[in-house]
């Protein structure tokens, strides 16, 4: 039976209205989080002026300063680490709060990209996120730890911004003017500015849809053209900063190396891809796989398929140029699958908003997992926020004791409790080197002489 302009008016109300409460849902439960996970290490460092040792950041004047220091001594992430300062100088509530809400708007990008030319979908809406805290092996380091969120999340958030038209283009035709291109070549250099593998990732993606597009006679408009090459002009600024290669040679170092070695490099970089294929990225192409096939079997509407199945994969695609970009890094930490994985879970909520649920033996299990991952997040979840706040009376604690002692002149800092938490917070304590790279940033943070920590062995 055809359903009514009355009554798609009335459900698309309905799925309006359940998408903002999931929206304000998922917003208080990341706040809750971000305002229980503490500054620690790189925010006490990106608080002040790089390379200006006394200088803490209250300007964007000295934001501007500290990125100029950043790129010639340290690193291209101009960008994000723009964005880190910022959010940094605004104070802690703010940060968690413009944190929490890039999470959300994250989410509804993504949200966006799967859901094209479909209703308003709650459920998917909010499955995202949960598929962020399950997929993400390092959720605390690119979500709630604030520099690791500009470079991550905030990076990729811009990045899925960009490519979304280029996205919705092919899906659905869109405006061509002058005035856009201008624009997106404008936009094009801040998204090829922002992380090195995914802006690798960026470029691959808008060259093979001006690809798609071509082999599909669909006219490429002036913005997708010019949009391309700011995304190249920014990561080539990017990738040219000097400082670059000072932290090259550095990490070199630190191997126990007087030169660099390519083929070293090289090696150790075809492991850790392997080791992260196997660890974390099989389980989603095999969950991608299998609502594909489920996809070929009952689309919701046939014309599209084509068009669905080509761009899920050129999602695909994307992620593995993004992964074998990362050969030429020397470390590749779990943090840096964050927008790999990502362009994974993006084709698996393709699949998902485009499957008809309609028949009861596709629905009903459908049903059971999102209860079952509902509910283990909720476990979760209570178990996060529990060690989260363990970790904030430390963080209080320290603070009050910090306070005394400087009241009594007393600049030079011992603690005697340690706090442990397993690996993936990204949590760890200070050390009993006061010189310590941490206890250093801690130190000026807190505008303290010193800090160390010395446990005795009945206290551990």
């Amino acid at each position: 039976m055809k359903e009514s302009s009355s009554d798609i008016l009335k459900d698309n109300k309905v799925r309006l209205s359940l998408m903002l409460l999931a929206g304000l849902a998922m917003f208080i439960l990341i706040y809750i989080l971000n305002s229980l996970y503490p500054l620690y290490a790189d925010d006490w460092n990106y608080s002040f002026v790089h390379g200006e040792a006394a200088t803490r950041i209250k300007s964007f004047s000295d934001i501007f300063t500290s990125q100029y220091n950043h790129y010639m001594t340290w690193g291209g992430r101009s960008v994000v680490h723009f964005i880190a300062e910022t959010m940094l100088m605004t104070g802690f509530f703010w940060t968690c709060m413009l944190n929490s809400l890039a999470f959300v708007a994250f989410v509804y990008v993504m949200y966006m990209i799967a859901n094209r030319g479909n209703k308003p979908n709650p459920v998917l809406f909010f499955l995202f996120s949960l598929l962020i805290w399950f997929a993400q092996p390092a959720f605390f380091a690119t979500i709630l730890w604030k520099t690791g969120a500009a470079n991550y999340l905030w990076g990729t958030l811009i990045i899925l911004l960009f490519l979304y038209s280029y996205y919705a283009y092919y899906r659905s035709r869109v405006t061509n003017n002058m005035l856009k291109a201008v624009l997106f070549f404008l936009f094009g250099i801040i998204a090829g500015w922002t992380n090195e593998n995914m802006s690798i990732a960026l470029i691959f993606y808008i060259i093979a849809s001006l690809t798609l597009y071509k082999y599909e006679k669909i006219k490429i408009p002036t913005w997708a053209v010019t949009g391309l090459a700011g995304t190249i002009v920014g990561c080539i600024i990017m990738l040219a900063a000097p400082g670059n290669y000072v932290r090259l040679e550095d990490v070199t170092t630190s191997f126990g190396q007087t030169e660099i070695m390519y083929k070293d490099i090289f090696l150790m970089g075809i492991n850790y891809i392997l080791t992260h294929i196997w660890n974390h990225l099989l389980i989603i192409l095999a969950v991608y796989l299998m609502l594909l096939f489920i996809y070929n079997k009952h689309p919701k509407e046939k014309e599209d398929k084509q068009k669905v199945i080509y761009s899920s994969i050129l999602f695909i695609l994307t992620a593995a140029a993004a992964l074998v970009a990362m050969v030429v890094s020397p470390i590749f930490p779990e943090r840096a699958l964050f927008g790999i994985i990502v362009l994974l879970l993006i084709p698996v909520g393709i699949m998902l908003a485009n499957i008809d649920f309609r028949a009861n033996y596709l629905k009903v299990p459908a049903v059971i997992v999102f209860v079952a991952l509902f509910v283990i997040y909720g476990f979760q979840y209570r178990a996060v926020c529990n060690n989260l706040t363990y970790v904030t009376s430390f963080w209080t604690e320290r603070e009050a004791y910090i306070a005394v002692q400087k009241h009594k002149g007393e600049y030079d800092i011992v603690f005697t409790k340690r706090f442990d938490l397993p690996e993936e917070y990204y949590l760890s304590d200070l050390s009993d080197d006061p010189e310590y790279w941490e206890n250093e940033c801690y130190s000026r943070f807190y505008d303290i002489q010193s800090v160390r920590l010395i446990v005795s062995d009945s206290i551990k």
